[in-house]
């Protein structure tokens, strides 16, 4: 019976040996299945971190360009203000001479209607003058034909 026993105990043994050995199988088939499987996700994660970077070095540029554009947006809006005011200016300066062109206008009309009458007082001045002059041209004549005729 001790030999039965001992051969029924081998043989439990044996069965508990080779059952551990398809468990232990198992569960590295299994482990091994898991370590593929964390493997990918590690090999995606190296990749999304690659990606993370080339994003990361992409915003840092985008972000230069952007302040770059910020900078030119306030140099071109200053442009803008300082344009601005200089057409203002050069509108106020138009306005300006135009108010003056009109006056000098104005008065360049009156100083040629002055003008104009000086030349109708003096053509009449100068008739009178004429005139006068003649008739007393006129008048000596005729004293010295009536002389000349007494004579």
């Amino acid at each position: 019976m001790y030999s039965n026993e001992e051969e029924t105990t081998h043989e439990w043994v044996f069965e508990l040996q080779k059952q551990f050995a398809e468990d232990t199988a198992k569960f590295k088939a299994h482990i091994n299945k898991l370590k593929d499987e964390l493997h990918k996700i590690n090999v995606g994660i190296k990749s999304t971190n690659e990606i993370l970077k080339s994003s990361n070095a992409l915003m840092v540029s985008a972000t230069e360009r952007m302040a770059s554009a910020t900078a030119q947006m306030a140099s071109a809006t200053a442009q803008m203000t300082s344009a601005r005011e200089c057409i203002a200016s050069c509108s106020t300066k138009i306005e300006s001479a135009t108010l003056k062109k009109k006056l000098a206008l104005k008065e360049m009309k009156e100083i040629q209607t002055k003008i104009n009458e000086t030349k109708a007082y003096r053509a009449e001045t100068d008739k009178y003058w004429n005139d006068l002059i003649n008739k007393e041209i006129e008048k000596r004549f005729e004293q010295r034909q009536q002389v000349a005729s007494q004579t």
